[in-house]
């Protein structure tokens, strides 16, 4: 594993915007990592580095994130200053 796979990690991303999309097809979510100042737009099954975008709501967007061979679960809600909600 590289160590540009390793970027962005989830405690860094923050969600600025959420294009919500209620068939589900072409929901956006704009996040910043605020370690690196960098901007992503993603839709869902698009990947930054090892993050994948399960799936995106209203205020919040549910990741799938690949580390040593295992995946989980975390989602960031809209706002949230404490960034992580769930895992």
């Amino acid at each position: 594993m590289n160590s540009g796979d390793l970027v962005p990690v989830i405690t860094d991303l923050r969600i600025t915007t959420i294009i919500y999309d209620p068939a589900g097809r072409n929901s956006v979510a704009v996040l910043r990592d605020v370690s690196t100042k960098d901007q992503y737009r993603v839709k869902v099954g698009q990947s930054i580095g090892r993050i994948r975008v399960a799936r995106i709501d209203q205020k919040s967007v549910t990741f799938t994130i690949e580390e040593f061979g295992f995946s989980r679960q975390e989602t960031l809600a809209l706002g949230d200053p404490n960034k992580e909600r769930t895992q």
